[in-house]
């Protein structure tokens, strides 16, 4: 998968999944990779966004370095 390594923590993986398929708001700590293959450790809150008729049509994200 995009961003994803030899370090990335398979539970923060798994809550994204949750956090998705459930529409919930939450908070990821992960490690990623950037294109050269550097890691990065950070932060990523989910946020639901709904319609009027409080149907689920998008995420919002905000990632910080950790």
């Amino acid at each position: 998968a995009i961003l994803q390594g030899e370090e990335t923590e398979e539970e923060a993986v798994e809550r994204f999944r949750y956090l998705i398929s459930t529409g919930t708001a939450g908070r990821v700590r992960i490690t990623n990779y950037k294109k050269d293959k550097t890691k990065f450790l950070h932060e990523c809150e989910l946020r639901p966004i709904r319609d009027i008729d409080g149907n689920l049509t998008h995420f919002a994200a905000i990632q910080r370095s950790v």
